[in-house]
């Protein structure tokens, strides 16, 4: 399935991974391993997140290989299950602050804060998670109360509930969804914004693909609306 979290078990109870890497095949090439040979010492892994991705204890784990090899005994799967939610829970933090955020997978929840991201993967942000002074990376799966400002670069995707960002100058902005809400736009670009979500205060960028009740308000200077976006504008109000 090659979702995230993958990895390909080790003989020695080892996982290999990469926190940029979802595919097991490259994963096998990253590694320099060979998945050709009928022989070959690795086993695909997977983790994927349950309903609450902060719970390490709803994720579930499963060796992805169409048959189970041999060798692969039942020690060995509690061993690699092990290191795959060890690795996991490391990287989701509920409460306090990160300075900044250069590389790596992450999943935000609680009250934690970021003060800057440059690169990296952030795969979760809910409760009341705020990130600041977005510059690169990719952001996903943006819920409930968390909020997101100072956007300059990066993707962001996957924005519902009632989620916010807040001054964007930059990047790009897709599937915003449900009560979320941008606001004071500058620059970047925002795509696929459906449900109740609305758009505010908009002097620049490029607004694209906007549906259902979506709302965009306090529309001046150089944005660009496509069609759909231009139907969706609220004069009054």
């Amino acid at each position: 399935m090659c979702d995230f979290f993958s990895g390909l078990g080790m003989p020695d109870g080892d996982v290999r991974w990469h926190d940029a890497i979802d595919s097991h095949s490259d994963l096998v090439s990253y590694f320099e391993m060979s998945d050709l040979d009928d022989d070959a010492k690795f086993a695909k892994l997977e983790l994927t997140p349950g309903d609450d991705p902060l719970d390490i204890n709803t994720w579930a784990f499963q060796l992805d290989e169409d048959a189970r090899p041999s060798w692969v005994t039942n020690d060995l799967l509690v061993r690699w299950e092990a290191r795959m939610r060890s690795i996991v829970s490391r990287q989701t933090i509920t409460t306090g602050t990160i300075e900044i955020i250069a590389d790596g997978f992450w999943i935000l929840g609680g009250d934690a804060k970021v003060n800057k991201m440059i690169a990296g993967r952030v795969l979760g942000l809910r409760g009341k998670a705020t990130i600041t002074d977005v510059r690169g990376g990719t952001i996903t799966d943006v819920w409930g109360s968390a909020s997101i400002t100072d956007v300059w670069g990066g993707t962001i995707s996957n924005v519902s509930g009632s989620a916010s960002i807040t001054d964007v100058r930059g990047g790009t902005i897709s599937n915003v969804s449900g009560s979320a809400s941008i606001r004071n736009v500058w620059g970047g670009t925002i795509t696929d914004v459906s449900g109740s979500a609305s758009i505010r205060n908009v002097w620049g960028g490029t607004i694209t693909d906007v549906r259902g009740s979506a709302s965009i308000r306090n529309v001046s200077g150089l944005a660009l609306l496509d069609e759909s976006a231009k139907r969706h504008v609220v004069t009054k109000g």
